[in-house]
């Protein structure tokens, strides 16, 4: 899979998952307490992850409690497999560092949550990877689950709740479904115990993954495109060189300053006092 397709589709599919992260906040039907909680949920970036063993992992997005150390949720895309025939055909004459092999989705889930001891609760898993010309592509999920070891200490392990469910087919058209996410996919215990509706769900739409993968490759498609001719403009105009710049003293779109009012010359506007009237519904929630 081209770069381009895959850094485009991880961009548009934060934006979706905040997106439902956001409209968790606004329903009028969530609880105060549990939107309060939710505000703090944001977008961590692919930040590098130290987790237990020695081990660390930099994922490809996450999302979280902004008073937590780990992210609640972590998005991996499957890394491409490359054809070993091509490697035993290059011959390298100085030795270098090796890089580490791509692990398989259902090992990086379980490094994610039982390496973190169960701060990170969810591991989505998407694989992109095109087999045999095909454009078929599928969605795991892991959850954080306790079970009771045989000598009745509490065991950490991870839970497989959904594995490789297609949502798109080999020549790229969408497959109905859904996957669901909860508030506690995002936020820790430690700051949700007590939150009253935690199955409240956030409904990832299979469509909604295929329509962004299409708009990613259709992305890749313009990026590969042969350039634009600067020398010889099609639209009919100069292009100036990079050490020309303008003599105008003043920019043809700037508006004139406001009058400066004198120092000796109190103002005396009145000033409104806040009322109700311009409160939005969602604050006057939150006022002590």
């Amino acid at each position: 899979m081209p770069g381009h397709v895959r850094e485009c589709f991880l961009a548009l599919l934060s934006i979706e998952i905040y997106g439902l992260v956001s409209s968790v906040i606004t329903d009028d039907e969530t609880p105060p307490a549990l939107a309060r909680v939710m505000r703090k949920v944001i977008p961590k970036g692919a930040s590098k992850l130290e987790l237990g063993d020695d081990r660390s992992y930099t994922p490809d997005l996450t999302f979280g409690h902004s008073h937590a150390l780990m992210p609640g949720l972590v998005v991996e895309l499957a890394r491409p497999q490359k054809d070993k025939k091509k490697k035993k055909k290059k011959k390298k004459k100085k030795k270098k560092k090796k890089k580490k092999k791509s692990r398989p989705l259902k090992d990086l889930a379980y490094d994610y949550i039982v390496l973190s001891e169960g701060r990170i609760q969810t591991v989505l898993g998407l694989d992109l990877e095109y087999g045999d010309g095909g454009k078929a592509a599928t969605i795991s999920l892991w959850r954080v689950a306790w079970e009771t070891h045989q000598d009745g200490r509490p065991l950490l392990t991870h839970n497989l709740v959904l594995v490789a469910h297609p949502f798109r087919d080999a020549s790229g058209s969408p497959i109905d479904g859904y996957i669901k996410l909860l508030p506690t996919d995002f936020v820790p215990p430690s700051f949700s115990a007590g939150l009253p509706d935690l199955d409240q769900t956030l409904v990832l739409n299979y469509g909604v993954l295929n329509v962004m993968l299409s708009t990613a490759e259709q992305q890749y498609e313009l990026s590969i495109r042969p350039p634009l001719n600067t020398d010889v403009p099609s639209a009919g105009f100069a292009v100036a060189s990079p050490d020309h710049s303008s003599t105008d003293e003043k920019a043809p779109y700037d508006e004139p300053a406001d009058e400066k009012v004198p120092l000796d010359e109190p103002v005396n506007e009145p000033i409104d006092e806040p009322t109700d009237e311009h409160v939005s519904s969602d604050e006057r929630k939150y006022r002590p």
